[in-house]
């Protein structure tokens, strides 16, 4: 089953365990179709492939995979994006292409030597090497083995294990010959590394260094492949494998990344997530904000918006959305607010003149070649941005 997102398929036949995947992974709609027991499909904003049972089903992104491929890439590397993006050259599935986009990533770790660091280890000896768990070994009737703890230095670490937990994920689906060899030659270097109950949290909270910082764009790019894979899922009673990608947060971190690298901003001053009540709506800050995007230096709003991959059908914004920036705007104290669309439309100014405020409407062409659309996010960014005026609205609360 051959598909594509946000476009409605021809009338199929669909089982009920691939319409409850469709459903439930794809975010897809689903309708009747022309014949008995036969549907119509429009799958939501998610690209991937999946088997359910014996049945495959691929849903295709709207723009070409190499576009999909390059907003992953430049979103964990901004700065050596071209490199891994001339590496894989041109792929036909998104799984081979985030292969290739792995194994490149992981290419100059494994050449300088994986990372090394002190670890702990409890262990049961009959021989005293380091220290003795006394709360372990207190509770043992006899006194060998001992129960101890020590610590020791090398590769078996979290960065290393996450790379390894990726790599397996891969090595489960079809991919090329050549990427097959080159994930083949990756895994012999991880595959004696233990593993971790839960690799796609871990690579979400590791802390990065000076020490670690080099391994940043392929630990982030490994949790990516982690978040997206279907390992023995159960529909029903039918088993599901693949790997999936949520277009919006691919479309969301590229849109940050590219902001970011326009300004000059940090990401403690402009983070992944506004969640934890630091923007409020109202007076008793109970109406928590959370927008995409916003850019905040020392406390200082200077940029507020959203990021929206979804069909725009007006091709001026919906109304909904314009809606959720204008309270942005609002909590911010700033005169605007920018909406971004993943689509082709009529960029407008929509002026809210009752509480003084703009709500920019900026339509994305994702179809265009890499530099231009990243000139065209340098110019959105250019004409965007404010000079200081106030403070969180958190610390100075707007009337509720």
């Amino acid at each position: 089953m051959l598909l594509t997102e946000w476009a409605w398929s021809p009338s199929l036949q669909v089982e009920p365990s691939v319409r409850r995947v469709l459903e439930d992974r794809f975010d897809a709609t689903i309708r009747m179709g022309s014949g008995p027991d036969e549907f119509i499909v429009r799958p939501g904003g998610v690209v991937g492939s999946v088997t359910v049972g014996q049945t495959g089903v691929t849903v295709r992104p709207k723009i070409d995979i190499d576009r999909v491929l390059f907003m992953v890439a430049y979103a964990h590397d901004p700065y050596d994006w071209q490199n891994q993006m001339s590496t894989i050259g041109s792929v036909d599935s998104l799984v081979d292409g985030m292969a290739g986009l792995f194994v490149r990533a992981c290419a100059p770790l494994t050449a300088r030597g994986l990372l090394r660091d002190y670890r702990t280890v409890n262990v049961d000896d009959r021989v005293v090497r380091g220290k003795v768990a006394w709360p372990t070994q207190a509770r043992r009737i006899r006194p060998v083995p001992i129960a101890l703890r020590h610590h020791v230095h090398d590769d078996d670490i979290t960065e290393n294990r996450i790379l390894r937990a990726a790599c397996q994920v891969l090595r489960r689906h079809h991919v090329s010959s050549r990427v097959a060899s080159e994930l083949a030659r990756l895994w012999n270097i991880l595959r004696d590394l233990g593993t971790l109950p839960m690799p796609a949290d871990a690579a979400d909270r590791v802390r990065w260094t000076r020490r670690n910082a080099h391994y940043r764009p392929a630990v982030e790019l490994a949790g990516v492949i982690l978040r997206g894979q279907m390992a023995d899922l159960v529909a029903g009673d039918v088993a599901v494998q693949g790997f999936t990608l949520v277009m919006h947060d691919v479309f969301e971190q590229f849109v940050r990344t590219a902001l970011r690298n326009a300004w000059g901003a940090s990401e403690v001053d402009m983070p992944d997530s506004w969640k934890g009540g630091q923007l409020t709506l109202d007076q008793a800050n109970r109406v928590r904000l959370n927008p995409d995007l916003g850019w905040s230096p020392h406390g200082v709003w200077k940029f507020v918006g959203d990021a929206k991959y979804k069909k725009d059908d007006s091709g001026t914004g919906r109304s909904s959305d314009i809606y959720q920036a204008l309270a942005y705007a609002v909590a911010t104290r700033l005169p605007e607010a920018t909406l971004f669309y993943g689509e082709g439309g009529d960029d407008r100014d929509h002026v809210i003149h009752q509480v003084g405020k703009v709500v920019r409407v900026r339509h994305l062409d994702l179809a265009q070649p890499p530099q231009q659309l990243l000139e065209q996010l340098r110019r959105i960014a250019g004409e965007s941005v404010f000079a200081p005026t106030y403070r969180h609205a958190s610390l100075q609360p707007t009337q509720g």
